[in-house]
């Protein structure tokens, strides 16, 4: 068995392995991520219970919450349960509400343009509360719904995009909702023309209503801003090349060795809002090089020459990696798993073969390209696995790529082996 197909045979062990570790560790640290914080919920009777709520930063506002009073009991509410409830700076009020149930996503949409309503109990997170209040929903399918508060009647701010031919067309009843809500306000039918359908403007037009009433507001919640964090990172590569042919190629026969290099990078880290910043877009900007070499000794009986292929291939990368990572955020030793792309420059090439043919006892040397057109643009995949500590944090990654040849007779597979440590800025 060739060097090549030990390593690539041992790295997928090694993956497995990881993937494996990882799912254990995930389950026996489950409760770990349970998030108990200081809040109350509010009963029927409207009286207030303090006590411990299981808080998750829910990006889809939660069917149910965990609680534990003072009798330290777990018990799980929903929203037919209690009137809200609220924890860290977030309150919910539970409700009976109208929904719209119309598809969203661009290439989803259809060209139905009436409105298909649907009833639902949930719990509504409450964006701005005072005279004129304004509260949310992000449904199960990630759907957004904003209500106001009309007398005792939560009404649903009317929304919604529909085709006609080819182009998205949107019904914005809700701006017509607002400025009737909001008339008192001489400027409001200006503002409500210029906000969209989304959490930030909509909050906004509250606060500068209640600016433009001389008004206070009972409590505004501060839309969520996308957290980037940057780092610097440094480490070891180990990369074996392979290559197959459909014809004779030397390199085909090779058994190349193993380079071991630096890496070294620039990180910028993109949190995705809310959920306790789980998930994350990991992007980097690295420098990664490689230099290897083989030879293979061919017997021709036919014509009785022996020919000696010997090459040394070695390439330089500037590298933009990009990767979507899940956070586990354990107390004693989070840990981080990621899956992406690899892109790929060379800016410098070693690309040789020697071809030493000897017939009878006359030898001659013919120098040329080891890879005929070598490719400079190389794509992998990339998975990783590691552990941070504060502003620390180590790493072992796999990138698979397509390597340097790039004809249709000889392809070849890059495969590397990571081991980072990084300090986040």
């Amino acid at each position: 068995m060739s060097k090549s197909t030990v390593f690539v045979q041992t790295m997928k062990r090694l993956a497995l392995s990881l993937v494996v570790i990882a799912t254990i560790g995930f389950s026996s640290t489950l409760n770990a991520q349970q998030n108990y914080q200081p809040g109350f919920i509010i009963t029927h009777d409207n009286d207030t219970i303090r006590g411990q709520i299981d808080y998750q930063n829910w990006v889809i506002n939660p069917k149910s919450i965990d609680f534990i009073g003072t009798d330290r009991r777990e018990i799980s509410f929903n929203s037919l349960d209690i009137s809200g409830f609220q924890v860290a700076d977030e309150f919910y009020l539970s409700a009976v509400v109208q929904i719209e149930t119309s598809p969203y996503l661009v290439n989803e949409l259809n060209d139905v343009a009436q409105f298909r309503f649907d009833q639902k109990f949930v719990f509504l997170q409450a964006q701005i509360l005072g005279e004129k209040s304004l509260y949310h929903l992000k449904d199960e399918t990630a759907k957004d719904h904003f209500y106001i508060l009309v007398g005792n009647e939560l009404q649903l701010l009317r929304y919604k995009r529909y085709l006609s031919g080819r182009l998205a067309i949107e019904n914005k009843t809700y701006q017509g909702q607002l400025a009737n809500y909001l008339s008192d306000c001489d400027k409001v039918a200006g503002w409500v023309k210029n906000t969209p359908y989304n959490k930030r403007y909509l909050s906004e037009l509250f606060e500068k209503y209640a600016r433009c009433k001389g008004t206070e507001l009972q409590f505004t919640k501060e839309v969520e801003k996308i957290k980037s964090r940057f780092g610097v990172y440094a480490g070891l590569s180990m990369t074996n090349l392979s290559f197959n042919s459909i014809a004779f190629e030397p390199l085909d026969f090779m058994d190349l060795t193993t380079s071991s290099d630096l890496t070294f990078g620039f990180s910028a880290e993109i949190f995705i809002a809310r959920n306790l910043e789980r998930w994350s877009i990991q992007n980097e900007l690295a420098y990664s090089s490689y230099t290897v070499s083989g030879g293979v000794t061919i017997n021709n009986t036919t014509n009785f020459s022996v020919i000696t292929y010997t090459a040394d291939l070695g390439f330089s990368y500037i590298k933009m990696n990009n990767m979507l990572r899940y956070n586990h955020n354990m107390k004693l030793l989070p840990f981080f798993a990621g899956i992406g792309f690899s892109n790929g420059y060379a800016i410098s090439e070693l690309n040789e073969m020697d071809r030493e043919i000897t017939l009878f006892n006359n030898t001659r040397l013919v120098e040329e390209e080891a890879v005929l057109n070598a490719r400079k643009y190389e794509q992998g995949l990339l998975f990783g696995f590691g552990i941070r500590r504060d502003r620390y944090s180590m790493e072992l990654r796999f990138e698979r790529g397509n390597g340097v040849a790039s004809g249709s007779a000889l392809s070849s597979d890059a495969n590397r082996t990571f081991f980072i440590a990084s300090y986040r800025l």
